[in-house]
């Protein structure tokens, strides 16, 4: 296990989200303060939002993916872009099944309103989150071999 991943499960114990705990973890590599990566990605938690959407590890690493090609913030770059963030996705769906942050969860699709749930032993028993972190991370981590 490397250090980042071990920082994205620090993270994540501490009380941030599940995109928050990862893209943290991999702030410098985006060229921000861990501070910055917090605020960036705190809305992509809870599915986007606790939307149950796209999980909020996938969108991190979709985010680093981003910041892996010199020119991926220029037109000419976004086919490379593009190319790693399909390489992530179907490792992500191949080891976690889903990128639905309410299929991994079990639980219909659907808002469950803004407030995120307290962070306690329980909360973190019931969730697959910290095993899709690890996942995310180990995906994040073949990218930067690539580079």
């Amino acid at each position: 296990m490397t250090e980042r991943t071990k920082q994205a499960l620090r993270n994540f114990a501490a009380g941030y989200n599940c995109a928050q705990s990862v893209y943290m973890a991999y702030a410098d590599v985006a060229g921000l303060t861990v501070e910055q990566a917090a605020r960036a990605s705190a809305g992509f938690g809870g599915g986007i939002g606790r939307l149950r959407d796209n999980c909020g590890a996938f969108s991190a690493a979709v985010m680093v993916c981003g910041s892996l090609e010199e020119k991926g913030d220029q037109p000419q770059g976004r086919q490379q872009v593009y190319a790693r963030v399909q390489a992530v996705h179907a490792s992500f769906v191949e080891e976690c099944g889903t990128i639905s942050c309410a299929e991994l969860l079990k639980r219909h699709p659907k808002s469950e309103g803004p407030t995120p749930e307290e962070r306690t032993p329980a909360y973190y028993a019931s969730r697959p989150c910290a095993r899709v972190i690890l996942q995310a991370c180990r995906i994040i981590e073949e990218q930067l071999k690539q580079t």
